[in-house]
């Protein structure tokens, strides 16, 4: 009688398991036969000796990838054809082969990382704004966004062909009192050098370069309040060496930040088009500084990589009037790769309203540069091709396409799908060039900063060629001290003053600059 009963309990156990093992739906179901048969190799990968739960986290994974595969086709079903899903199929193989010949055991081990390292490597590749994001990605992206931050507080580039890490932006009021300045060149943190590319020779150069990367970076760790402890920061400024010792801290990113020069201009910092309040700041900024009592107004985009097009188009809004800030037109380059005839309806039109908020005859420049990107260059680029503002700086990013937020199952993942290009009036586009300003300043310290032509797989539109009415060197530009960004010598600031001291008029500017 025991040995009946106990035989009747594993088959209730394993029946239990089994049920909970089942797919949400079978995928050897699906209508689709080519994606079934990929399936059926990702599912191989994991050997025959399979327990219920690995089944489990396998049925899982391919749910996810069926998610995401249909989200991708439903955002082109208009034009996609079997040719079509058979390359985006074969990507997946190349890349599951790709992923698996690495040996990672934690990641070819686990279904559910596989699937999500597998996925995000596909969409990354198909064009440089098409992504995946999962988890800890998205977590990252959450914490960037909350103006409440924790670290030392600044920002850097690698300058790739001398082998440099250049400070390029200081966000804390502690860290501009400890000497540390814009353009100081890092060369080592807690006596780690900083390799440069000069240091690094032979065959095996990239490896060598990267592994000393790697190493740099593993003891110039991202402070916590946990392990907060002092950082040693060995800088080089004019050729001169000098330590320099800081401790992170909290700090505050605000997305707008204001002040007036000389009772005369207000300047206006953005930062980011992310935070939902942005347009509510810049509106108070002019409120609270009474515009319309002064003589100019700068606003200042520079390294500010975009966000939210409504809240660019409504801060447009209180300095164009009755003008087409920006047109989205569907564009059949966005995959062209997997056909000829890809049609999207994704087409709008955003105008502003008569509503101005900036008399119009208070003159207005953008200040912008390399790192202007997106939202932050379409709001440049309209308040210029509209002939209300001037442009001084450098030329922009040129990222000049829209993606979609793509709705999922579940809230621990987001898909951004490009599906439409951005045009200003008479289907003008900077896309990959980026706009180039009215009075162009050259930097001394020139640094290789990366456009959106030099991504991988970019989309190429109809450019327009937009060239520079004035090109001066940033030495002949007055030195101001920028309170909002800590740069002590900003001389695109110091020309824009200028600029408007000198009625806004680019010939009597070039003869003020030329007899300094």
């Amino acid at each position: 009688m025991k040995k009946i009963l106990y035989i009747i309990v594993i088959i209730f156990t394993f029946t239990v398991q089994y049920s909970f093992a089942k797919p949400i739906f079978d995928y050897s179901l699906y209508k689709e036969k080519d994606v079934t048969k990929f399936l059926d190799k990702y599912v191989s990968s994991f050997g025959s000796n399979l327990n219920i739960n690995m089944l489990t986290e396998i049925n899982k994974s391919a749910n996810l990838f069926l998610e995401i595969y249909n989200i991708f086709m439903e955002t082109y079903i208009s034009a996609y054809e079997d040719k079509d899903r058979k390359q985006l199929l074969k990507k997946f193989e190349i890349s599951l082969k790709k992923i698996l010949a690495k040996k990672d055991n934690y990641v070819n081990t686990h279904p559910d990382i596989l699937m999500k390292t597998l996925l995000m490597d596909v969409f990354s590749n198909i064009e440089p704004h098409t992504n995946l994001l999962f988890d800890e990605q998205l977590k990252q992206l959450e914490k960037s966004r909350n103006p409440k931050q924790f670290g030392i507080g600044i920002f850097f580039v690698i300058d790739d062909k001398k082998g440099n890490l250049i400070i390029t932006k200081i966000l804390r009021e502690e860290v501009k009192k400890s000497g540390l300045k814009i353009n100081d060149k890092v060369i080592a943190v807690n006596d780690i050098l900083f390799p440069g590319n000069k240091d690094i020779t032979g065959k095996d150069k990239d490896k060598q370069y990267q592994e000393k990367i790697n190493k740099f970076f593993d003891n110039w760790k991202m402070p916590t309040k946990e392990n907060n402890l002092l950082q040693k920061f060995t800088i080089e400024r004019n050729g001169i060496k000098k330590d320099i010792t800081l401790k992170a801290g909290e700090y505050t990113i605000s997305s707008i930040n204001s002040m007036v020069i000389n009772n005369k201009y207000l300047y206006i910092n953005i930062s980011s088009f992310l935070p939902a309040d942005v347009y509510e700041k810049f509106e108070k900024a002019l409120k609270d500084n009474n515009i319309n009592k002064l003589k100019g107004l700068i606003i200042d985009v520079r390294d500010n990589s975009g966000g939210d097009l409504l809240s660019t188009a409504a801060i447009a809004n209180t300095l164009l009037s009755n003008k087409t800030f920006v047109d989205a037109k569907a564009i059949p380059e966005v995959i062209k790769k997997f056909g000829d005839d890809i049609i999207l309806d994704k087409v709008f039109k955003i105008k502003t309203t008569s509503k101005v908020k900036v008399n119009e005859n208070i003159p207005v420049i953008v200040l912008i540069n390399g790192s202007s990107a997106s939202a932050a260059e379409i709001l440049a680029g309209s308040l210029a091709l509209n002939d209300r503002a001037v442009l001084i700086g450098q030329d922009t990013f040129g990222k000049w396409i829209g993606q979609d937020v793509k709705d999922t199952l579940k809230k621990d993942r987001l898909f951004l799908v490009t599906t439409f290009g951005l045009y200003l009036s008479n289907d003008v586009t900077f896309q990959g060039d980026g706009i180039a300003p009215d009075i162009f300043i050259k930097p001394s310290n020139e640094l290789p900063l990366r456009k959106e032509k030099s991504l991988p797989n970019y989309i190429k539109l109809s450019n327009t060629i937009r060239k520079p009415k004035l090109e001066i060197n940033e030495k002949v530009c007055p030195v101001m001290e920028n309170k909002i960004t800590f740069d002590d010598e900003d001389n695109v600031l110091g020309c824009a003053k200028l600029f408007l001291d000198n009625q806004s008029n680019i010939e009597s500017f070039k003869k003020e600059i030329t007899t300094k």
